[in-house]
C-alpha cells in the first residue's frame, strides 16, 4: 500500500465514500484556482456518462487539511498491436477540456507522487495526464514528480495553446487593456450590427437554463451543418444528454452562464459556459453566419458582451478552452500552452508500450481525423458521424 512521508493519503474507489468531502472539494478547488471540470459536481456527472474501468479518487491531506484531490480512472487502451493499461484523469476524453487538478502548490509534487505510485501498484502501463494548462506550473511539477518516483517522461509537449482572459475589475478598464485596433473593431462591429436593427442581450437564469440551452445548441448545429460539419454534439457522442446533466447540475449551484445577442428579436449569437467561484469557463460559442454578420466581426462583439456580462458578475478570469482563435485575442485573450505528460515505469517492455500508445495517438489522429474525416469526407460532400472511441480514448 503506497504511503507518503509527507502526506496522508486516502483512496476512494466510489462516488459515495468520497462525496463526504463535497464541500471541502469545492473549498480547496476555488482557493487554488483549479478547473471546474475536475470539480466533485462536475466530474461526477462525466463519469456517470463516459466513466470505465476503475475509478480512484486520490485524497490528500496534511494535518488534517485537504491539500489535494485527484479524480482519476485506470482502463485498458488497445494501441495497436497491445493492449495497455492507463491512467488519466477524469473529464480528459469525450469532451473538450483543459485541466488544472485542485492541488495546494506548497504540497503538489507530493500529491503528483501519491498518483503516480497508487497507479504503478495497481499494475498501470502508462500514465498519461492532460491536457493540462501550461500556465500554472503544475505540469513542471507533476514532471519532478515523475523523475523522482524512479518513472520514464516520453512525452511532455505544448502542441496546441489555450486562451485565458485575464480581467480587471471594471468594464472601463477592460477596454482600455486592449489595443487600439480591438477597441476599434469592438465600436465597429456594434455600430454595424446596430445599423441592422435592434440589439438585445439576454442572460440565462438558474430556473430557465436549459431553455437557454436548447436554443444554444439549435443555434450551435445551425452554424456547422451550413459548412457541412456535425458541430460539437454531432461529434461527441452522447454530448447533448451529458451537457443537458451538466447544466441541470450546475444551475442548481448557480454555476451556469448564458448569453445571448438578438438582431431584431432574432438570436445571433450565444456563449456557452460555466463560472466557479471567481472564474469562468468557456464551453462552447454558437452564432449565426452571413455577410453582414461577419463584417461586423460578430464573434469578437459576443466575446467582448461576454466579458461584460462576466465582469458584472464580479469574475475575474475567464479559461476559454485550448486551440488559437482569432477573435478571442482581438477580445484580449491571453494564450498558453496545453500540456500532456505521458510516462512509464522503466521496464524495456512499458517504455515501449508507452512510445506505441504516442505513436498511435498521433498515427489516428492524422490518418482518421485529419485525413479520413477532415479531408477525404469532406471531399466527398459526406457528413462525418460521431467521434469513432478508438480515437476519442487514444487521443493525447
Amino acid at each position: 500500500m503506497f504511503t507518503s512521508d509527507v502526506l496522508s493519503i486516502n483512496i476512494h474507489t466510489n462516488w459515495e465514500s468520497a462525496l463526504f468531502m463535497k464541500q471541502e472539494w469545492d473549498d480547496l478547488a476555488k482557493r487554488v484556482g483549479s478547473c471546474i471540470y475536475l470539480s466533485p459536481t462536475h466530474a461526477k456527472v462525466w463519469w456517470d456518462y463516459y466513466g470505465r474501468g476503475e475509478l480512484l479518487i486520490i485524497e490528500c491531506r496534511k494535518n488534517n487539511a485537504l491539500v489535494g484531490v485527484l479524480p482519476v480512472f485506470i482502463s485498458k487502451v488497445f494501441a495497436g498491436l497491445f493492449w495497455i493499461k492507463v491512467v488519466k484523469f477524469l473529464v480528459s476524453d469525450s469532451t473538450i477540456a483543459v485541466l488544472t487538478p485542485p492541488i495546494d502548490p506548497e504540497y503538489a509534487i507530493d500529491c503528483w507522487k501519491a498518483v503516480l505510485g497508487i497507479s504503478k501498484e495497481k499494475g498501470v502501463n502508462v500514465f498519461s495526464f492532460g491536457p493540462l494548462s501550461g500556465e500554472d506550473g503544475l505540469s513542471d511539477q507533476l514532471g519532478t514528480a515523475v523523475s523522482e518516483s524512479n518513472l520514464c517522461l516520453i512525452k511532455k509537449s505544448s502542441d496546441l495553446p489555450h486562451t485565458v482572459f485575464n480581467l480587471p475589475t471594471s468594464i472601463d478598464d477592460y477596454y482600455l487593456s486592449l489595443s487600439k485596433n480591438s477597441r476599434r473593431n469592438i465600436k465597429r462591429g456594434i455600430k454595424r450590427l446596430s445599423d441592422l436593427g435592434d440589439l438585445e442581450v439576454r442572460l440565462a437564469s438558474s430556473s430557465d437554463a436549459l431553455q437557454y440551452f436548447q436554443r444554444f445548441v439549435d443555434l450551435h448545429t445551425e452554424r456547422w451543418k451550413a459548412v457541412g460539419l456535425p458541430g460539437h454534439f454531432g461529434d461527441w457522442p452522447k454530448s447533448k444528454a451529458y451537457n443537458e446533466e451538466l447544466v441541470n447540475a450546475h444551475a442548481l449551484r448557480d454555476e451556469v452562464l448564458f448569453f445571448e445577442l438578438y438582431l431584431n428579436e432574432q438570436l445571433i449569437g450565444s456563449q456557452y459556459a460555466l463560472t466557479y467561484g471567481n472564474r469562468a469557463f468557456g464551453r462552447l460559442p454558437a452564432r449565426k453566419l452571413g455577410n453582414e454578420l461577419e463584417k461586423a466581426k460578430l464573434g469578437t462583439v459576443i466575446q467582448a458582451f461576454q466579458t461584460e456580462q462576466v465582469l458584472m458578475k464580479g469574475i475575474t478570469r475567464i479559461e476559454d478552452g485550448p486551440a488559437h482563435y482569432t477573435h478571442k485575442v482581438d477580445a484580449g485573450a491571453i494564450e498558453f500552452p496545453l500540456v500532456q505528460v505521458v510516462a512509464c515505469t522503466p521496464e524495456s517492455l512499458n517504455q515501449f508500450k508507452a512510445k506505441l500508445l504516442v505513436f498511435w495517438s498521433k498515427f489516428l489522429h492524422l490518418t482518421y481525423n485529419r485525413g479520413f474525416r477532415a479531408r477525404l469526407l469532406k471531399y466527398l460532400g459526406i457528413m462525418p458521424g460521431p467521434l469513432m472511441q478508438l480515437w476519442i480514448k487514444t487521443r493525447l
